[in-house]
């Protein structure tokens, strides 16, 4: 008698369509069994129930194995009470501060160019000089150029010159003018003689046109190609120097940043930020500002399928390097969750920060709560206390660092009662520490070097070189000289443009009438309308000549002029007179006219 399995098998529609031919082709197969586990055809007698049959086995080896499910974080239960209890806190055993290896390196006086050559390294400027010689050669053996192109002018680049881009870039951040030729502009009210003297703003032009990071003759292909790959290089060099050079103190804060950007590639929406549209961009900072992490959103997941994905495996990403030391991490609703509370108390690191109520594993009875300003309501499930604040509107906050009492906000009075305004203590050291990336952002742009481009990866590329000044600022604050952020600036782009003019290969060559720093004393009176003119020719005279009235003011009885006791008498007739005067009246060139001009009582 036949057997047939009643074990069903997931196949793949291929292998069930070619059974299906190879069935109907056979003229003794059997129609009538619909089991697609088993080989219809199939008629021998089987010795042993448990084991398939050799249709079976063969389909099933070929079917393709099933895709590897990427792992998930265990959802466990929580029971939540309402008793308090003081969290036990972990004892902070890191080591914050610069690298010890990376001061090694600095000069005993360390300048803000040393610190910013940390990260912005000759490493990083050979490859940008690499990439943006060769994309400049394949472009010109390329495209087809207009008679007057200034491409036609194009000759590589090299690495004192590629300094000096860049502290031009950080110069316009100071600086800031509407447009790059503004720069470059010779009207007196919006003269800038500085960038005329370094570059000419065609070669200006030229660098940004060309500035590149990559091959593009080694454009990955695939629908699974890193959409990072025309800046990966440099991104990685910097971001990697980020994590190298410092290492964050017990307070460290998680919050999205973003580069504003309009065009296409990675551009998303976030309401909350100054600037709305652009580039979203995760970053991890600590209280003093310093960027440690910083992670571009790509639209999709880069964590590998054995790691932790979603929100919970993104935080753990960032928070690589810095667990089971006992920090303190600050996050908004966006990441907060009870799952991931626990996984990083296990991994010994405290969780602060506000909380969606829709989060899988809170209790539902908080968010039915009626409460009036000031009441608040919690659960706990050990080592996660959950609580609702009302203050103006709800508050919802998840900690493991604190439990729900509250405390007095510090120099901070009710102004109708005069009492000490009360608040969580949970809430209080969140108002403290989570400001910490807009601190970061609103130094960036203190020196903002972002122009307006049409490529994502000049748009990136000038983000990353600004969050580089800004982390060498923190740390010259931090180890040689606590200095204004504007002053630290200064002396960077002074000193980045300043060791590299001094090679003559670079320095931009002078030329006659150009408008530089020396000829602007020259220049001084260029509006003046007082100048010395000859006295018209009339027709008796061909060099008429009239009395100087200066001179005349100075005879001795208006019959003649001594300067000094014992000087001959000087000439008193003049062939020029000043043209700006309303009376022209005739002036000797020296001293007469100057005397005229400067001294009321000449």
């Amino acid at each position: 008698m036949a057997f047939v399995s009643t074990r069903r098998t997931l196949r793949s529609t291929a292998a069930i369509l070619d059974e299906i031919f190879a069935d109907s082709d056979s003229g003794d197969s059997d129609e009538s069994d619909d089991d697609f586990g088993v080989d219809a055809g199939a008629e021998s007698d089987v010795e042993d129930s448990n084991d398939e049959s050799p249709a079976q086995s063969e389909s099933e080896s070929e079917a393709p194995p099933p895709p590897a499910k990427k792992s998930k974080p265990e959802e466990p239960s929580f029971i939540w009470k309402d008793d308090t209890f003081v969290p036990a806190k972990f004892a902070f055993t890191g080591d914050p501060g610069i690298n010890p290896d990376v001061i090694s390196t600095l000069p005993d006086e360390a300048t803000p160019l040393d610190y910013f050559s940390i990260f912005m390294n000759d490493e990083v400027i050979d490859i940008i000089v690499r990439e943006t010689n060769k994309y400049a050669k394949q472009y010109i053996d390329s495209a087809t150029l207009l008679p007057h192109s200034r491409v036609h002018k194009w000759y590589p680049t090299t690495a004192p010159e590629m300094k000096l881009f860049l502290g031009i870039a950080l110069m316009m951040g100071l600086v800031r003018k509407p447009s790059i030729e503004f720069y470059w502009t010779e009207t007196d009210l919006y003269l800038t003689p500085a960038f005329t003297k370094i570059m000419t703003r065609n070669r200006f032009s030229l660098l940004l046109k060309f500035l590149h990071f990559s091959d593009n003759a080694s454009k990955p292909e695939g629908d699974d190609r890193d959409r990072l790959y025309k800046i990966r290089e440099i991104y990685d060099l910097l971001t990697e120097s980020f994590q190298a050079a410092y290492e964050p103190g017990e307070h460290v804060v998680i919050d999205e940043g973003m580069i504003r950007w309009f065009g296409r590639g990675f551009r998303t929406y976030l309401p909350s930020k100054r600037a709305k549209y652009g580039m979203k961009a995760y970053k991890l900072c600590d209280e003093s500002g310093y960027t440690y992490k910083f992670q571009l959103y790509t639209g999709k997941s880069e964590l590998a399928d054995d790691q932790i994905q979603g929100l919970p495996g993104l935080v753990m990403n960032l928070m690589d390097g810095l667990l089971e030391r006992g920090r303190v991490l600050y996050m908004d609703n966006y990441y907060n969750s009870p799952t991931l509370a626990l996984m990083l108390h296990k991994r010994e690191t405290h969780v602060v920060g506000t909380l969606r109520m829709n989060r899988k594993g809170l209790p539902k009875d908080l968010t039915k709560q009626k409460l009036k300003r000031g009441d608040l309501v919690f659960r706990t499930c050990p080592p996660i206390t959950v609580f609702v604040w009302h203050d103006k509107r709800d508050v919802n906050f998840i900690t493991t660092l604190h439990d729900a009492s509250m405390a007095t906000v510090p120099g901070k009075v009710d102004r109708l009662t005069g009492q000490p305004v009360e608040k969580p203590a949970a809430v209080i050291e969140y108002n403290r520490y989570m400001g910490a990336v807009d601190t970061s952002d609103q130094m960036v742009l203190l020196n903002s070097s972002v122009r307006k481009t049409l490529k994502w990866t000049k748009k990136l590329f000038f983000h990353l070189l600004d969050l580089a000044a800004t982390n060498a600022y923190v740390l010259y604050a931090k180890n040689t000289k606590q200095i204004k952020h504007f002053r630290f600036a200064k002396q960077l782009c002074s000193e980045l443009v300043s060791s590299v003019t001094s090679d003559p290969a670079v320095i931009r060559p002078g030329r006659a009438g150009r408008i530089t720093s020396e000829s602007l004393q020259r220049l001084e009176f260029r509006s003046s309308s007082h100048w010395p003119v000859t006295i018209p020719a009339t027709r008796k005279q061909e060099t008429p000549r009239r009395e100087c009235v200066v001179c005349k003011e100075h005879k001795a009885g208006k019959t003649g002029k001594r300067w000094k006791t014992g000087e001959s008498r000087k000439r008193v007739q003049t062939r020029y007179v000043c043209d700006g005067c309303a009376d022209r009246p005739a002036l000797c060139i020296t001293p007469c006219f100057k005397a005229y001009h400067t001294q009321r009582h000449y």
